[in-house]
């Protein structure tokens, strides 16, 4: 992410949900990329086994799938 948005890139901690081997974080993302700004919200799933993260998945909002899609030079690449 600091990659794409650099220093404007933004997360904020919504609520943590857990049970067992499974733990869900909901956030609020903002950042700026090549001028233009894009707030979105998300949901993080994590799996571990012990101590140890085996699995991660992304989930984000509608905002950010519009944003991305009409930006297609980074779609393509």
């Amino acid at each position: 992410m600091g990659q794409v948005y650099g220093d404007t890139f933004r997360l904020r901690v919504l609520d943590t949900l857990g049970s067992g081997e499974h733990i869900v974080v909901l956030t609020s993302e903002e950042g700026v990329y090549r001028g233009d700004r894009v707030a979105w919200r998300s949901a993080h799933v994590y799996r571990f086994e012990g101590a140890r993260c085996v699995e991660f998945l992304s989930f984000q909002d509608g905002v950010f799938i519009e944003f991305w899609t009409a930006r297609k030079e980074l779609i393509a690449a």
